[in-house]
């Protein structure tokens, strides 16, 4: 995962919060609750490219979360999805038939989980707060 992307290279999608209680990303699930109402808006592609709000991991601590915590397959293996531990607001969706960056979700809030629909190629993620995003 890079530190930055580029709307002309992915689709990318950031959370904005509809009550103006947070105005940039969270790196830390305690504000969570905070966003009580939000939408997503779609970057245009001739945006600047948007940096990703990075948390530096101790190493010396026993269990440092590093690299890619969470992956998972679409139900027909097209789609995967990443988290990366150092990124936890963003969320990387890939296009397995392409090899390629097919979008990215940048949320208010470090997301906990997020999950395939069983059926089709539908997303769903929860960042600790009220809301589940579909």
């Amino acid at each position: 995962h890079t530190t930055s992307v580029s709307p002309d290279s992915c689709l990318v999608y950031r959370e904005r919060d509809l009550s103006g209680s947070v105005q940039e990303a969270m790196t830390v699930s305690q504000g969570a609750h905070l966003v009580s109402r939000s939408s997503y808006d779609l970057l245009d592609r001739n945006e600047a490219s948007q940096r990703l709000p990075f948390v530096k991991c101790d190493p010396h601590k026993p269990n440092p979360k590093m690299g890619v915590g969470h992956v998972q397959w679409s139900a027909d293996s097209s789609m995967l999805l990443t988290r990366a531990d150092d990124h936890p607001t963003a969320l990387w969706v890939w296009d397995a038939r392409q090899l390629s960056l097919f979008a990215l979700m940048l949320q208010l809030a470090p997301i906990r989980d997020a999950k395939w629909s069983p059926r089709d190629n539908r997303l769903a993620l929860c960042t600790g707060g009220r809301t589940i995003f579909l």
